[in-house]
């Protein structure tokens, strides 16, 4: 990983976004996939069954800016790989195909 905007060097996020106070970090991640597919977030599988939401949401509250780097939190729902930080950030990328 190298920098905040792009959590791969090697891939292009295929959507990136924020989350904020007012939206729990769960149902930022939902919408970003909803984008993703093409369809209504109501359409997708539960995220429950790649990762518990309450806890992404316990861990990713409130966004944090700092001069830390952010903490992130990296896991895959279906084709995609998707990123969260501390700093509000929400990128999904495509997973290679091995």
């Amino acid at each position: 990983m190298t920098d905040e905007n792009n959590p791969r060097a090697d891939a292009e996020p295929v959507v990136q976004t924020r989350y904020s106070s007012d939206e729990p970090t769960s149902e930022a991640v939902v919408r970003a996939l909803a984008v993703v597919k093409g369809i209504e977030p109501m359409e997708l599988d539960a995220l429950c069954e790649s990762i518990d939401p309450e806890a992404l949401d316990s861990l990713f509250g409130d966004p944090v800016i700092s001069d830390e780097p952010p903490t992130r939190i990296e896991f895959s729902v279906s084709d995609y790989l998707v990123v969260v930080s501390s700093n509000g950030r929400i990128a999904v990328l495509e997973l290679d195909e091995q």
